[in-house]
Order: C-alpha cells, then structure tokens, then sequence
C-alpha cells in the first residue's frame, strides 16, 4: 500500500521550508530536490530569499509551479527585519561593501539633512518608538515608488541585475510600483531598529529600508531579513533547516509526521472555491469546453478548482457567468 508520503508527491504538491542564512534560493532548492523521496522533472520555489535572508521558502513540484504567478499575485508577504542605521551598503544588507555617513560626499550628505528637515523634526535619535513608527506607517502605507536594487535576481535583457553589478556594468533598473500592507517599529535603540512589514510581490525590504532611513536623513542597511508568511502560510509550520545539515538521508514518513502542515496540495497551497462535475461536464472539461454547474454562483472571472465527484483535481476554470466557466 502507498504511504501517504509516496501518495503526496505523485500530485501537484507544494512543501514548507525554513531556509537558513547563507545559501541562495536557487541552492536551497536544489539540497531539497536530491533528497525527494520520488523522481520530480521539475521544481520550483514560489519567491525568492536572498542568500543572507531567512524564513519561510515555499517549493512545489509535479505542475505545481505553474500556481507561480497566482501565487506572486494574490499573496502578500510578511518579514521580520532588523536594520543598523549610520552605514550603508552596496547590496543593501551585511554583505556588501560598507560606507559609514562620515564618508559621504558633502552634497550627499546635505541632500540628507535637507530632508530631515522636511519631516517636521521627527528623528530616529530624538523621537520615540510610537512617534517614528506612527510616521513610518503614514508615509509608506499603500503603493509606493521603489528603486530596483542592483543587487538583485530582477533581469535586465535576459541577465540578472547582480550578474550586471558583479561585472561592473552601470545600469539603471529604474523604479516599480510597490505595496505595503503595514509597517510596525517593533524596537529602536539607535542604531539599530527593528521592524514587522506585510507587502505586496516584489517588494524588496533591503529597499525599503534604505527609504525608511533616507526619510529622516539616515542612511542604513539590513543587518538579518526573516520572511514569516505567505499568504496563509506560516514559518512556524514549515521544516526546519536543520533537516538537510548532516546531509543524511531524509526519513520522509517521519518527518511527515513530525511537520504535517509543511506538505500542500495544489488545493492548500492556493486555497480557491470548487465546483463538483458530473460525467458529462468532466467530459467537456477534459476537452478544454466550457461548462455549466448548478452550484452556489460564482462572481465573473473568479478562479475556481475543478473537481470530479471523487474529489479528484481535474484543473483551474475562471468563472465567466453565474453558472459557467471555462479552464
């Protein structure tokens, strides 16, 4: 008999895991892919973690990574961040080459206090917790301008940006449309302060930071980065990193039991409604018409998963009436 492991990776699944500091996505995916118990042609992750960053990673495979985009787009993301305020960095985080206030050129350094002085006072040194996070939370709450790090996986002509920067190609990325959901100062004892943000896909927080420090005539750098959740999943249910550092042999039954909401299937990692269909839809389905149901109504072009009577997964349909869809 299939263990319920075996059965989980036949299906589109998706898997919760903690990435340490120090490897890129890209790597972590890849340890994860040689300890599958079952041969997956591809996999993928759903967001990228920068190398010195933390937290939840989500990976899935067996046609799971075509939630991708969904995913990107219907998710926020929340991070835990600790920033030291005074030196800047040319990746935006403790790895790259530092540059104290001090040895900033004086126009740059006059552009800084010019706008400190546009805030009304407010001050990292001089305020306290309540006053600079109340301001911080009124200033960046929506959509906001970011700068595209050069130090980034964002691609520019097919390469990525850091390839570029690591060659020392000049280029200029420009500026995306970005969302913060909220913004809270949880501690600040300058100069170091940290911060709890949920935002919208792409976001980079190593940007923002530099923004929240530039606002009062700072400059700064992320010193650690903890993604905490996605969406409706959390860090606290994914597996530990620990699991892969002796490099031995995964017992994947005993860790499906020891973190059993760390393995997703295609319904959980994209939670949506779903229709039931009956032996002539699932023909119809199957054979990419359109299709009626006699279920609860569904509002126009919602996404729904589509379901044989057994609760098999036949796919995806978008909702273009009431009661008709098509996949």
């Amino acid at each position: 008999m299939e263990s319920l492991v075996e059965n989980h990776f036949k299906n589109p699944w998706g898997l919760l895991v903690n990435k340490g500091r120090g490897p890129s996505s890209c790597q972590f995916l890849n340890m994860w892919k040689k300890q599958l118990p079952t041969t997956t042609k591809k996999i993928g992750h759903f967001g990228t973690l920068d190398p010195l960053a933390a937290g939840l990673l989500i990976i899935g495979g067996q046609g799971a990574s075509k939630l991708n985009q969904l995913i990107h787009d219907r998710f926020s993301k929340t991070y835990f961040a600790e920033g030291f305020l005074g030196v800047r960095s040319d990746t935006g985080d403790a790895g790259g080459i530092k540059q104290s206030y001090d040895e900033l050129m004086p126009e740059e350094r006059a552009r800084l206090h010019l706008k400190a002085e546009q805030n009304l006072g407010i001050s990292f040194k001089r305020n306290n917790i309540e006053q600079v996070s109340g301001f911080i939370r009124e200033y960046f709450s929506g959509e906001y301008l970011q700068r595209v790090p050069k130090y980034s996986a964002a691609k520019l002509n097919g390469r990525p940006l850091y390839d570029l920067a690591r060659a020392g190609v000049a280029v200029n990325p420009g500026v995306k449309m970005r969302k913060i959901f909220n913004l809270e100062i949880l501690a600040l004892e300058y100069p170091r302060i940290k911060f709890r943000v949920e935002v919208g896909e792409g976001t980079y927080i190593r940007t923002l930071f530099e923004d929240m420090a530039e606002l009062f005539g700072e400059i700064g750098h992320l010193e650690y980065l903890t993604r905490e959740k996605v969406g409706p999943h959390l860090l606290s249910n994914a597996i530990d990193p620990q699991v892969l550092a002796s490099n031995a042999k995964i017992d994947w039954q005993s860790l499906y039991q020891k973190f059993p909401k760390a393995f997703l299937t295609a319904e959980q990692l994209l939670p949506l409604p779903d229709i039931k269909l009956d032996q002539i839809n699932d023909f119809e389905f199957s054979h990419g018409h359109q299709i009626a149901y006699n279920e609860d109504a569904f509002t126009e072009h919602q996404l729904v998963w589509v379901k044989r009577a057994n609760q098999q997964i036949l796919g995806m349909a978008e909702a273009i009436s009431s009661r008709t869809a098509r996949c």
